[in-house]
Order: structure tokens, then C-alpha cells, then sequence
């Protein structure tokens, strides 16, 4: 299995990576700059010191589509500089789905606590049942995000490659040198 399908692969809802390059930070990201513009990049992105944010072009984009986030560090010794990535959601789609996780979540505790306060006074429980819907709700949440990964694992692609290409590596290089986080 290659890293990149690695990366994919798995039950982890953001994949980390972690890689090294011989440049330094600023080149990384005047490396990254200059991938941007090319007029076959189906990326767009954001580059502030220290920080980048790829994410697919308009045209392109889907609410599944995958932000890649990458920190750019100096290596402590030597010239050259760590790549830590990490692949997510949009941020409100994010935040939509760490809301309805806490809200299942919540709910499964306070029905079960509930339920347990009743049945402890031996009186008949019927909240319990709505524990089952509860945990229904974050199966689904879980399994459609897992299908929206795998809808945008060719998106995964597109991004991990402008990555490789600004660093002037092939993605075989690439995969040596990058470390899967878990």
C-alpha cells in the first residue's frame, strides 16, 4: 500500500502526515506560491508565513471536498524544513458535524442517566429506547463521512500532488520521505 492510500485509508476522520524538505520555509512557500499560479493547478490556496491552506478552485469544489492544511517549520539543525499536513473537512462542515456528535453524544448521556434514575426507583424507563435513535444518528453521521472521504480521495490526490510538485519531487520521492502521523 502506497502512503498516499495509507493516508487515506483507515478509520481517522483528519489524516496527519509529516515530511521533510531541503528548502527552508520561505522557499516552501514561494515554491507552493508559484505551483498556485499555474494555470493547470486545479488548486487554490492561502500562504502566510509559517501557515498554508490548499483547497480545491471553485469549479471544482463539493461539500465534501477536503481543505489541506500545512505547517511549514524550520529544522532544528541544518538547512531545510518540516512539512506537517493535515487533511480535513471545510471548516463548517466541521463544525456541523462536531455539533451533531456532541448533540448525540449528549443525548445518549442524558437519556441513559434518565432512564437509570427511573429504573433505579422502579418505575418503568421508556426513555431508555430513544438511546437506540441517538446512537443510530452517529452511525450515520460516522458512515457519511466516511463516504464523503472516499468521494473526495481523487481530490486527496490533486492536493497531495500540487503539494509534491511545489517541493520538486516525484510522488514516489515523496512517499519515502513522509511519515503517516497517527
Amino acid at each position: 500500500m502506497s502512503k498516499a492510500e495509507e493516508l487515506k485509508s483507515g478509520v481517522r476522520m483528519r489524516p496527519r502526515f509529516r515530511l521533510e524538505s531541503d528548502m527552508c520555509p520561505e522557499e516552501v512557500e514561494e515554491a507552493i506560491r508559484i505551483q498556485l499560479y499555474r494555470e493547470d493547478c486545479m488548486v487554490r490556496g492561502t500562504v502566510i508565513p509559517g501557515h498554508i491552506e490548499l483547497s480545491m478552485k471553485e469549479q471544482y469544489r463539493k461539500p465534501w471536498s477536503p481543505i489541506l492544511t500545512l505547517e511549514i517549520i524550520p529544522k532544528e539543525e541544518g538547512r531545510g524544513s518540516i512539512v506537517k499536513g493535515l487533511y480535513g473537512p471545510a471548516p463548517g462542515i466541521w463544525t456541523l458535524f462536531m455539533f451533531l456528535y456532541i448533540t448525540g453524544g449528549f443525548s445518549i448521556f442524558i437519556l441513559l442517566f434518565w432512564g437509570l434514575a427511573y429504573y433505579s426507583l422502579d418505575r418503568p424507563a421508556p426513555m431508555l429506547w430513544g438511546i437506540i435513535p441517538a446512537l443510530l444518528l452517529l452511525f450515520g453521521l460516522w458512515l457519511s463521512a466516511k463516504t464523503g472521504q472516499r468521494l473526495s480521495s481523487h481530490q486527496i490526490d490533486n492536493l497531495h500532488e500540487t503539494l509534491t510538485k511545489a517541493l520538486n519531487h516525484s510522488p514516489d520521492d515523496t512517499e519515502n520521505d513522509m511519515e503517516i502521523l497517527p
